[in-house]
């Protein structure tokens, strides 16, 4: 019986350290691919979360060469 409660607490040492692995791994691919939780490259807005805005239709301005939304 002994042996039997030590392989089921090795069983699930073994699921819970692989499942930790994958949670890893899926971080540190996140971040290789600048994908994930917000994790940027601007050190002055590390921590910060980006906001995006819906502008709808934008337009070029001509003389300044940048897009502005269209009034």
């Amino acid at each position: 019986m002994p042996q039997l409660l030590g392989l089921v607490l090795f069983g699930a040492a073994a699921v819970a350290g692989y499942k930790s692995l994958q949670r890893a791994i899926g971080r540190a691919s996140g971040r290789a691919t600048g994908h994930g939780d917000g994790v940027q490259n601007d050190p002055d807005k590390a921590g910060q979360q980006a906001v995006m805005k819906d502008l709808g239709a934008l337009e070029l301005d001509e003389q300044t060469g940048v897009y502005k939304p269209r009034a």
